[in-house]
């Protein structure tokens, strides 16, 4: 969140100091509770921002401490043993160091195809963007859909960039010899 009043009041050297007060050090990754409970008042409670009770109305100028709290709804707390440490994933630009599963063919059907593919483009582009690897799965047994695996057409020439090049017309199209290949992979179908 952004400074109470704004960052324009920041020199410059003053708005370094503050970007480079927090430091990303540890990420845990955990399920979303079975139970959509809040905390009340989270927001005078959250130490990373507060608005000031001398300027705003109905700020708490204190936040009261009971001997006793209410117990949490069931489920609506998280386990310890469904959190996971995923910091050893997390390089030193902050940005965690993972992979992207994109399960194309299930639950887009719905939207359409012109609707799942701009979808799937976008989810594609903006995880290339922060350089996280991307893996595309195909339907599932349920879905009774033929594949034609484009990717392992090319799979023999993956080892070397040269012999590759051979078969495309730009990074992201095939020319005719890999059309070629893809075409291969579609007769199987027909046979």
């Amino acid at each position: 969140m952004k400074p109470y009043f704004g960052e324009e009041s920041f020199t410059p050297e003053l708005k370094q100091r503050w970007l480079d007060y927090y430091e990303d050090v540890e990420v845990l990754a955990f399920p979303t509770p079975g139970i959509d409970s809040k905390i009340s008042d989270i927001y005078e409670k959250a130490l990373y921002y507060r608005d000031p009770y001398s300027s705003m109305p109905g700020v708490k100028a204190f936040i009261p401490s009971f001997a006793d709290y209410i117990e949490p709804l069931k489920g609506s707390a998280i386990s310890t043993d469904k959190i996971i440490d995923v910091t050893c994933f997390l390089k030193s630009d902050s940005i965690l160091d993972c992979i992207l599963f994109i399960d194309y063919a299930l639950n887009d059907r719905v939207c359409g195809l012109e609707k799942a593919y701009a979808a799937r483009n976008q989810m594609i582009k903006l995880a290339k963007e922060q350089g996280i690897k991307i893996i595309l799965l195909t339907p599932s047994p349920d879905q009774t859909v033929n594949i034609a695996d484009s990717f392992k057409a090319f799979e023999f020439l993956y080892a070397d960039n040269e012999k590759l090049s051979n078969y495309m017309a730009q990074v992201n199209h095939s020319n005719e010899l890999g059309h070629e290949l893809i075409v291969n992979e579609l007769i199987k179908w027909f046979k």
